[in-house]
């Protein structure tokens, strides 16, 4: 498989086929989505992207009915969920807002009773998209956290969500999910650090030489974060995202969610640039929804008591669109500067 490629070259990740990794996963699916033999899931994004190969996998692994098409669009892949009564639906984040901001006549004209689970994986899944699309929708959304280096850690079901809308869930069967502190020593519920998976999911470097690290045969997964007294993960950004701004950590996740809630906001992106006063400072792209005449001074307005002074955006960009790769994800190197 290729990494998303956000920040560089996408890098070549080996898999030895295992069948005994891949159970853990399956069964771990199968018991929290109770999907069956024979459903009938969309796959609604690129198959030669991690979560679109595995969803391939795992549906031709149930007998069922893989429904795709060769370019997204969001209306045609509902009318095709509700044509073929789909029982699942797999996507990134990006794909379920697009849904959610077709015209309501398009939504009403493409009922889905028979879908019982939406599958969100391969990018940051908003909290605030994801309550939206359940209380459109119902309960039926999944979050799954992973990466092409290790495949997949945890999974988030409806009821995680609705009550820790900031959770990535629980880990799978057969892939433990351990955080360490910078000396490589385990940290307890609630304090952030180092992310690792383990398993035999992981792969062992990249077609180009170098790999993540790895700890007691666990492998990084680059994130940061930490666990819960229930031991629902929770990711705080990637490692090398985090920027110190006056002394502070500081990451563009909290300042992503907080503008997500925006009603006038219908995508964003937080990233940390160079300051010559503060060493960094992060800078805010913002696409406002259409017809709105949302603007920088309200969006300072708004932030202020909802993200710390740290996090409080220098820059703020409006733009009509984020650029994103073939898999959804933002291409941070190509934000304007």
């Amino acid at each position: 498989l290729l990494t998303s490629g956000t920040t560089g070259k996408p890098k070549g990740v080996p898999r030895t086929p295992r069948m005994r990794s891949a159970v853990g996963v399956w069964v771990t699916i199968l018991d929290r989505t109770r999907l069956t033999a024979g459903s009938r899931i969309s796959v609604a994004m690129p198959m030669f992207h991690g979560l679109g190969l595995g969803m391939l996998m795992f549906t031709l692994g149930l007998g069922g009915t893989i429904l795709t098409s060769r370019h997204f669009d969001a209306e045609a892949a509902l009318a095709q969920a509700s044509l073929h009564r789909a029982d699942a639906f797999t996507a990134v984040p990006v794909v379920l807002a697009r849904i959610l901001d077709l015209p309501p006549a398009v939504r009403a004209r493409n009922p889905v009773p028979a879908l019982r689970v939406v599958m969100s994986s391969g990018d940051r899944l908003d909290p605030s998209l994801a309550q939206r699309f359940m209380d459109s929708y119902g309960d039926i959304l999944y979050n799954g956290y992973g990466s092409t280096e290790v495949g997949i850690g945890a999974l988030a079901t409806p009821a995680d969500l609705r009550e820790a809308p900031e959770t990535v869930g629980k880990p799978v069967a057969g892939c433990p999910v351990r955080i360490f502190d910078d000396n490589d020593q385990p940290v307890g519920p609630h304090v952030t650090g180092r992310v690792f998976v383990g398993g035999e999911l992981a792969a062992e470097g990249y077609t180009g030489g170098g790999a993540k690290a790895t700890f007691n045969n666990m492998t990084s997964t680059g994130d940061m974060g930490y666990l819960d007294e229930s031991g629902r993960l929770f990711i705080v950004g990637r490692s090398d995202d985090m920027i110190i701004s006056g002394g502070e950590n500081v990451y563009p996740r909290a300042v992503e969610n907080a503008l997500a809630e925006h009603p006038d906001v219908a995508d964003n992106a937080v990233v940390g640039v160079t300051d010559e006063r503060f060493g960094h400072r992060l800078a805010a792209y913002v696409v406002p929804r259409s017809g709105s005449d949302i603007d920088e001074k309200a969006l300072r307005e708004y932030l202020e008591g909802r993200v710390s002074r740290f996090e409080q955006p220098r820059d703020i960009h409006l733009l009509d669109s984020l650029p994103r790769n073939p898999a959804g994800k933002v291409l941070r190197k190509e934000l304007p500067g």
